[in-house]
């Protein structure tokens, strides 16, 4: 199957889930993440902001506030590119042109964050990666040579092989249910 089919695919399933459902698998993942986060002792955290069918980052996002655990967060700037602010407490968020919540102001990202949270569509074992077909993030990571990445893996997510290209970055480690 294609990226576009799979992608759609994968998307429409997602809406699908129950929420209970979706609520457990959420909690689920959101505890391994912070787990691993205080076992790596990571300082600051590059993550996205989930949309309703994708894994809810909010845990993760406030977790990293009550440790003072820098926060960054992206925001669409154009086709295919991101800038990158930081996210407090206090910070507003508007919807973006994507629908996806974004930060109006704050300090932009001056440095490479220690851990970035890629979102994803699907994902295998190895790390490898659908996106949502933007480029938004092969881009990012592409810059972000020295940051850690990690993605959260619903079980249908969870692929034996994705169709790849040479500019796909491979993450880290995938969080999956147990």
């Amino acid at each position: 199957m294609d990226k576009n089919s799979l992608r759609k695919k994968l998307i429409k399933a997602y809406q699908k889930i129950p929420l209970d459902q979706k609520n457990a698998w959420d909690k689920e993942l959101s505890a391994q993440i912070i787990k691993a986060i205080k076992t790596e002792r990571i300082k600051s955290l590059h993550c996205y902001l989930s949309m309703p069918y994708e894994f809810n980052t909010r845990a993760i996002i406030d977790h990293c506030f009550e440790k003072d655990i820098k926060v960054y967060v992206p925001k669409i700037e154009g086709k295919g590119h991101l800038s990158h602010w930081e996210l407090n407490a206090e910070s507003t968020l508007k919807a973006g042109p994507m629908g996806i919540m974004e930060p109006h102001e704050g300090a932009l990202m001056k440095t490479e964050p220690e851990l970035i949270l890629v979102p994803g569509v699907a994902f295998t074992e190895k790390g490898e990666r659908l996106g949502f077909g933007g480029g938004y993030y092969d881009r990012f990571l592409a810059t972000n040579k020295t940051s850690l990445t990690w993605a959260a893996c619903y079980p249908l997510a969870l692929q034996n092989k994705l169709p790849t290209e040479a500019h796909d970055i491979i993450i880290n480690r995938v969080f999956m249910i147990s």
